[in-house]
């Protein structure tokens, strides 16, 4: 068996751990661009979801809805004149 110099052994070395770091690093960044892609798909749903929230919101919050809502489904009505009493409250020091 033919002995190998030291100095290219250590270079074999040297060369197949560059090798695998060049593979791990494509691999690492390829994890990293995955990662990026789904949280860019998130952070879009998660706007949608935002604007949907938004547009209910503001339909929920619709007055005339409410009144409809608390005369038709609640039996609500609206106070006579004298059952209507105006409260006036006192400023404070800082108000």
């Amino acid at each position: 068996m033919k002995k190998v110099p030291f100095h290219k052994a250590a270079l074999w070395i040297v060369g197949l751990v560059l090798a695998l770091l060049v593979v791990w690093e494509r691999v690492y960044t390829g994890e990293i661009a995955w990662r990026v892609e789904m949280l860019r798909k998130k952070e879009e749903l998660m706007g949608n979801e935002l604007e949907y929230l938004k547009l209910r919101t503001e339909e929920l919050s619709d007055m005339e809805r409410i009144e409809a809502l608390a005369l038709d489904e609640l039996s609500m009505k609206y106070p006579d004149a004298g059952q209507v009493f105006w409260v006036e409250r006192a400023l404070e020091e800082g108000d």
